[in-house]
């Protein structure tokens, strides 16, 4: 029981549908005023259908699904929301309840098309019904007694007789606004509270190494307790590195929590892990708050929830535009794992990446960023490697040629037994393991020997400090001019210049040496060094003077085409005329049918049909 317009307000749940309908029965016959949902057995199972032209007709959508086992309700194109109301390449499939509705999203080719199923988007705006003009139900399934959107008075919006001079009246709070109003205060209060999200965020810092019990932990958290919690940050840190706690960062839009670290040459870091809940509009001034606590130098990662195609994702979204243009306008950098980081279970979505890092840190500290495939939630972990000495790990491969399939085939044919048993867990592990030992010893001998005569090369570490303390150096001189750093300058360049020459040297040297004749290697880069560009030669006129401008460049080449392309006199054969003649009057279909194509592949093929004609002689 609770007071609502001052009014005692009964809420109910029925258990059955018999039970709901009775209910819903004797409600009627008492007058008594009420508002309910539709029931979950008369809900249509809705999709969205993609990349399906507009003028496709309704009936023959409908047809095709119900041949393929889907009991169809209603087919709807979805229009664009402008002043013409254009119509999209959109519907939406309503489906009755039936248990084969998830397979729907399987389907690739529908009415001779490619196209996509998805699911709708959910509304973020609160429903209102325009019977009552109250939130959270809607006209449908509303017994109240009626009110004006516009006057507010006990009658429906249809019959309302007041002038456009006349200020409306609210019928929820009163005020001189109609009752739709998305600024009226009753529905900003019912937005805020549906917005708000608890959330909690830990810093924990551990006393012992990789304690799991963890009994001096320091925790400091910070809650937001409306609706429902998602989640927060956490920090574990090995006690025996120099470090001390920051305050945690709590908002709606982002927690996280933070530590401050000193890496060699005492350079402090401050290192954040962040949460961003999902479903709340966060701007780049959240993110630029956010960063703007953690000091000039500072990495932080964690789940951002923000799409951008600068770190991987396939399309940008609002939150990655969003962090982005912070990035860029606080010059700061962003980078990701290489694979993705999130694996959902729905059939209809792929893997994406959520988890990357900002950083704003010196170029003398390195780091290094890898995924780590272990047995985890719908969110895999990541390992970063940050400091001086961390050179980028080299992406290990079984090998670096490309394959012979024909090979592969034969050896996993020869090696493969499939008569094992597989009763035991031994049995199968065992099978497992013979199995991943057989594709690599088959892409072991089907592999084709391939020198690497330019690979991607690292610059090596000690040159990196050369050039990172020539940095330091020349800044100090344009600072303040002394003549020893311009000396110690002057120096690290010649050792600089020094350095790179060796290392071109040896690399030429290791190149050398690495050719063979077994591979091919000596043939191919003696081949490359006595190659000779040949000059293409001038077009010349039938009495061999040159053809200087375009115009008789053309008509040489249109000369050269017309002898060439010149039509064959060869008269056909009646006898012929006739077998050609009966195989296409025949009922028989001459090809098999058409393929399903998209409207992209028709867009794509008008694009290429020339514009202009080219002059053709026959």
């Amino acid at each position: 029981m609770q007071n609502h317009n001052k009014k005692s307000v009964v809420k109910s749940v029925l258990k059955s549908p018999q039970s709901f309908r009775q209910v819903i029965k004797l409600l009627n016959d008492n007058s008594v005023e009420y508002f309910t949902y539709q029931a979950k057995e008369d809900k249509s199972y809705r999709v969205v259908l993609k990349k399906l032209h507009h003028t496709t007709p309704i009936e023959l959508i409908t047809q095709d699904l119900e041949d393929l086992g889907f009991s169809v309700r209603n087919v709807t194109n979805i229009k664009n929301k402008n002043q013409h109301s254009s119509p999209l390449p959109l519907f939406f499939i309503d489906l009755n309840q039936a248990l084969n509705n998830p397979e729907i999203f399987k389907l690739k080719t529908l009415c001779h098309s490619i196209v996509k199923i998805e699911e709708p988007h959910s509304r973020r705006d609160i429903p209102q019904c325009y019977r009552c003009q109250n939130y959270g139900h809607t006209r449908t399934y509303c017994n109240r007694s009626p009110r004006c959107v516009r006057c507010g008075q006990a009658h429906v919006s249809d019959m309302c007789e007041k002038t456009k001079d006349t200020p409306a009246t609210c019928a929820l709070c009163g005020k001189d606004h109609p009752a739709n109003y998305r600024g009226c205060a009753v529905h900003k209060e019912l937005q805020k509270s549906r917005n708000t999200i608890a959330s909690t965020s830990h810093t924990n810092v551990s006393k012992g190494p990789y304690d799991n019990n963890f009994p001096d932990k320091n925790e400091q958290h910070s809650k937001w307790e409306k609706i429902k919690a998602h989640a927060g940050a956490t920090i574990y840190i090995k006690s025996n590195i120099t470090h001390h706690s920051l305050p945690p960062y709590s908002t709606p839009h982002i927690q996280a929590a933070s530590v401050s670290l000193v890496v060699p040459n005492n350079i402090p870091v401050t290192v954040s892990a962040v949460y961003c809940p999902p479903d709340l509009i966060t701007t780049s001034d959240h993110f630029s708050d956010y960063f703007s606590t953690l000091g000039h130098r500072f990495i932080s990662g964690g789940d951002f929830n923000s799409i951008n195609p600068a770190w991987g994702n396939r399309s940008p979204k609002t939150r990655g535009r969003a962090l982005q243009q912070c990035i860029n306008n606080k010059n700061y950098s962003s980078f990701a794992p290489p694979g993705p980081t999130y694996w959902p279970s729905h059939n209809n979505r792929l893997p994406d990446i959520l988890d990357i890092f900002v950083k704003k840190l010196p170029s003398n500290i390195h780091s290094d960023l890898t995924n780590l495939y272990d047995l985890s939630s719908d969110h895999t972990p990541t390992m970063l490697k940050f400091g001086l000495n961390i050179s980028p790990q080299q992406s290990q491969s079984l090998i670096t040629s490309q394959l012979n399939w024909s090979t592969f085939k034969k050896v996993m044919n020869k090696d493969n037994k499939l008569s094992i048993s597989l009763k035991t867990s031994d049995d199968i592990n065992d099978a497992v393991n013979l199995l991943i030992t057989s594709i690599q010893k088959s892409a072991l001998e089907s592999a084709k020997p391939y020198n690497h005569t330019n690979p991607n090369k690292q610059t090596p570490y000690y040159i990196k400090l050369l050039l990172a303390e020539k940095r330091r150096t020349r800044i100090q001189w344009q600072t303040f001019k002394y003549p020893n750093n311009k000396v110690k300058l002057n120096e690290l360049n010649s050792k600089i210049k020094k350095a790179i020459l060796h290392d071109r040297n040896q690399s030429y040297n290791n190149y050398v040496e690495s050719l063979t004749t077994k591979n091919s290697s000596l043939w191919k880069a003696t081949k490359s060094l006595l190659r000779l560009n040949q000059p293409t030669p001038p077009l010349r006129n039938e009495d061999n003077s040159w053809a200087p401008t375009d115009i008789d460049k053309a008509n040489i080449l249109a000369q050269h085409l017309e002898n060439s392309f010149s039509p064959h006199d060869i008269q056909p054969s009646h006898t012929q005329l006739k077998i050609i003649e009966k195989y296409i009057d025949a009922p028989l279909p001459m090809s098999m049918p058409a393929k399903p194509t998209s409207s992209d592949e028709i867009n794509n093929i008008i694009k290429k049909i020339p514009t202009k004609n080219h002059p053709v002689t026959t």
